[in-house]
C-alpha cells in the first residue's frame, strides 16, 4: 500500500513505496475492449446503463475466476488467525469448565462419603432395636396408664 508523505501532486518519488508496485484492477483483469462492430453509430444511440452492466458483468466474472489467486493467501492467513484465536478461547473455556466440573464431582463425592460415615456411626451408636412383634405398638409415657 502506498502512503504518501506529502499531499497529492507532490514529487512522486516522495512516497514510501512506488505506485508502480500496486497493481490496478486493469492490471489484474483485462477489461475487454469493444470494437467497431459492437459500437453504436452515434453517442446518443449508446445505452450507457446496458454497456456499464455488460462491462461490470465481464469484469466481475473474470475477477471472480481469479479471486483465489488474488485473495486466497490473504484469506487463508486471516482465517487461520481467526481460527487460532477461536481455538485458544475455546480451550481456555473448556479448561475452566472441566476444572469446575472436577471440583463439583469431588465436592459431591466428599459429601456422599461424609454422609455414609455419619450414618455408619449413627447406626453403631444407636440402641439396639427391639423386635416389633414382642413390643406393643403404643408405649405409655411415664406416669400414664397402659391401655
Amino acid at each position: 500500500m502506498t502512503i504518501p508523505s506529502e499531499p497529492s501532486g507532490s514529487d512522486p518519488g516522495s512516497t514510501l513505496e512506488s505506485d508502480d508496485a500496486i497493481p490496478t484492477l486493469t492490471d489484474i483483469v483485462q477489461v475487454p475492449s469493444y470494437g467497431e462492430p459492437d459500437l453504436p453509430p452515434t453517442l446518443s444511440d449508446v445505452d450507457w446503463a446496458a454497456l456499464a452492466q455488460r462491462i461490470q458483468d465481464n469484469v466481475l466474472g473474470r475477477l471472480m475466476r481469479r479471486s483465489e489467486l488474488l485473495f486466497g493467501a490473504q484469506l487463508r492467513a486471516t482465517l487461520k488467525s481467526v481460527l487460532d484465536r477461536t481455538a485458544e478461547q475455546m480451550s481456555a473455556e473448556l479448561q475452566v469448565t472441566l476444572s469446575q466440573l472436577t471440583r463439583d464431582l469431588v465436592a459431591r463425592a466428599v459429601a456422599e462419603e461424609i454422609t455414609r460415615v455419619h450414618d455408619e456411626i449413627a447406626r453403631r451408636d444407636a440402641p439396639p432395636r427391639e423386635d416389633p412383634g414382642e413390643q406393643p405398638l403404643f408405649r405409655p409415657s411415664p406416669g400414664e396408664a397402659p391401655r
